[in-house]
């Protein structure tokens, strides 16, 4: 806009000089401006007076500057347009891209007022969805529009109004899904506003309801959840809501007194002393007389140490005096050649000191004419000395000391009357006729029972040979039938027994001679007896297979396809299996089966769920919810937490509830009131409320789910 203002004043400022310079001409002729004979005003006198050089330039009608085309270099064109015999000058138009002041005003392409309308040279107007100066971008997308407010984001958190629309930040519509501008719910465990708090952590929710914690004492409704004080999950564990547990050390009830010093304990079997020695349980924590701590340090429950040299008991009996001391390992004699460490020591048989002396630990020398080991055999006799050299005969023909005593063969004494050791013997084996007799080693008769020259049979398991390899380990059997080795795919005789291949026994077991077995499930026919999976009849047994239907609420599996319920398929239109999911941790029944977050089967795998059941007397925090042994909820019914079963047929409130025999949940299942009792090991829901065995609550303490 600005160009097209400036070129507007410039060409104005030229038409006043121009219009001055013409009216200096010296022509006074106001009439016959042109000075020839005819009554139109030429662009140009065909004679060019001196005052049209010296200007360089001529007016034509309208008033615009042309060149002349003589004594400038600007281009003209010719014409002879009224007729008059003399020729007149056009000026060219300006083409508006080509860098070229076409119609010699002195402005080129866009500069030129005569361009205004040409598209490239036109603003773009950046907000009306037209490409205004013809460069195939439209609004924003043209880069003239760059720094147009119309075209910049709004910024959601800078309090500026970035983008012109005069709503600024949250106000504008641009912002509607920036976190920053969006209003945190308190109650859907999500940061919704995007400032890294969720729900009650969230500073928007100071005030929310669901964020007021309930205080436990003052009759109101704090946080709206339609319990009041007690009665309200939140006051669970506040000492104002707690009846005293009577062993933990605790102040549960807030009343300063703790355990067994407060009134409520006064009759409570865990404030009774133990009576070690008496077979009752006195103080009622299922531990009776030894086994109960209190009586770890009374005499009747001290146990002998069978090696200190002290009466422990206080039974007079001493050590391995004391009967109880009669299987302890300190009390029991080394048995020296038993392989058993029998004391206890850590040292077996001989390597115990007490075998130090025993003649099973002795060993037997032996050249000395003695039993030394007390085994009744001496020397040579005893299989100890069966290596020894001393006790080894010397093998007269075979190059070897084999007594150790440094002679070999004939050189020593033993062999004196050998054969191989007279003059003139044949040697067997040594390929020279010894004996003179023309005959070389085992084709000498005197050979006929060397070993040397004896043949190997491949099979009996004998070194016949006597070359220290027996049977297919000896070279004289490498091609020996019994010795060649059935190659079970080669189809080959490769053992010479007639048989080839899969067909010879020695095959059985190879894997190229197995017949695949059918896989029931895959679609296959995977031992190619053209039956696939189920009609296969070795699939008869396959679960998947028999004619069970999947029942979609009993927790088995039983069609047998390893699904259960409504993990399996066929379970997808069940009505146990559709509905809305459970969510196990808002204490709400999500999915309307009457079971709420962990109590509700859905959850069992859940991370809020997934927990071990809290152990109520071991001093940990087993289910991982904070709270351990009788701080936990879940060990209020505990007796390891001082609470008394309540016996739901005698007109008693035995766990002081204020509810008496079947008016007490805690009757809900007990036959005396009707109900059928879970049992916890038989894969039944025996009391119908949809969990089985250990995953019913009936079934925490008992054995078979600890």
């Amino acid at each position: 806009m600005l160009n097209a203002s400036w070129k507007l004043i410039a060409g104005c400022v030229l038409m006043s000089v121009v219009l001055l310079a013409w009216g200096c001409t010296g022509n006074d002729d106001l009439d016959n401006p042109d000075g020839d004979t005819d009554s139109v005003v030429d662009r140009q006198d065909t004679d060019s007076t001196e005052e049209d050089v010296a200007d360089g330039m001529d007016i034509d009608v309208d008033d615009q500057p042309v060149t002349d085309g003589d004594t400038d270099d600007a281009s003209t064109e010719e014409t002879d347009s009224d007729a008059d015999g003399d020729t007149d000058t056009v000026t060219p138009e300006e083409i508006c891209n080509n860098n070229v002041d076409d119609d010699g005003d002195t402005f080129i392409d866009c500069d030129d007022w005569d361009c205004a309308s040409y598209p490239a040279c036109k603003q773009e107007i950046c907000n009306n969805n037209i490409d205004d100066d013809g460069d195939n971008f439209v609004d924003c997308d043209d880069w003239d529009c760059s720094e147009d407010a119309a075209c910049r984001s709004e910024i959601c958190n800078n309090n500026i109004d970035d983008d012109g629309d005069n709503f600024v930040d949250c106000d504008d519509w641009d912002c509607a899904s920036f976190p920053a501008c969006k209003q945190e719910i308190c109650n859907n465990n999500t940061d919704d506003d995007g400032d890294n708090f969720v729900d009650c952590d969230d500073w928007d929710c100071t005030s929310d309801p669901h964020c007021q914690k309930e205080i436990c004492d003052n009759n109101i409704d704090d946080d709206g959840d339609t319990y009041v004080d007690c009665d309200d999950f939140e006051c669970t564990h506040n000492p104002v809501c707690q009846t005293e547990i009577c062993n933990n050390n605790i102040d549960d009830d807030g009343d300063t007194y703790v355990d067994c010093d407060d009134f409520e304990c006064t009759h409570n079997p865990v404030c009774q002393t133990e009576i070690c020695n008496n077979n009752i349980d006195d103080d009622g924590d299922t531990y009776v007389d030894c086994d109960d701590f209190e009586c770890t340090s009374n005499p009747a429950c001290q146990k002998e140490i069978c090696d200190n040299n002290i009466d422990d008991d206080g039974d007079t009996y001493v050590d391995c005096d004391d009967f109880e001391c009669t299987s302890n390992s300190a009390c029991i004699t080394e048995i020296c050649d038993n392989n058993i460490d029998d004391d206890g020591d850590s040292f077996v048989d001989c390597d115990d000191f007490e075998c130090t002396s025993n003649h099973a630990c002795i060993t037997e020398i032996c050249d000395n004419n003695i039993d030394d080991d007390g085994d009744e055999y001496v020397d040579c006799d005893d299989f100890e000395c069966a290596s020894n050299p001393v006790c080894i005969t010397e093998i007269c023909d075979n190059n070897i000391d084999d007594d150790g005593d440094e002679y070999i063969d004939c050189d020593d004494f033993e062999c004196t009357n050998h054969p191989s050791c007279q003059t003139g013997g044949e040697i067997c084996d040594n390929f020279t006729d010894d004996d003179g007799d023309d005959l070389i080693d085992c084709e000498d008769a005197d050979c006929a029972d060397d070993p040397a020259c004896q043949v190997e049979d491949c099979d009996n398991g004998i070194d016949d040979d006597g070359d220290e390899y027996i049977d297919c380990d000896d070279w004289d059997c490498n091609n020996d039938p019994a010795c060649l080795v059935e190659d079970c795919d080669n189809m080959t005789d490769d053992d010479g027994d007639d048989l080839i291949d899969c067909e010879d026994a020695d095959c059985s077991g190879d894997p190229a001679c197995q017949t695949p077995d059918e896989i029931c499930d895959n679609m296959t026919d995977d031992d190619g007896d053209d039956l696939i999976d189920c009609l296969d009849l070795d699939c008869s047994g396959f679960p998947a297979c028999q004619s069970d239907v999947e029942v979609c609420n009993n927790l088995r599996d039983d069609d047998g396809d390893g699904f259960v319920d409504c993990n399996d398929f066929d379970c997808a239109g069940d009505a146990a299996c559709t509905g809305t999911g459970e969510i196990c941790n808002n204490y709400v029944d999500d999915d309307g089966d009457d079971f709420v977050d962990c109590s509700d089967f859905d959850c069992q795998d859940h991370p809020a769920c997934a927990g071990s059941r809290e152990v109520c007397d071991n001093g940990l925090d087993d289910d991982g919810d904070g709270y351990y042994d009788c701080d936990d909820w879940d060990c209020d019914t505990s007796p390891a937490c001082g609470a008394v079963p309540e016996i739901c047929d005698n007109e008693t409130d035995d766990d002081g509830d204020s509810f008496v025999d079947c008016d007490d949940w805690d009757c809900n299942t007990s036959p005396a009131c009707g109900a059928v009792p879970e049992i916890c090991d038989n894969f039944v829901d025996d009391d119908g409320d949809n969990f089985v065995d250990c995953d019913d609550w009936d079934c925490d303490y008992d054995p078979a789910c600890q």
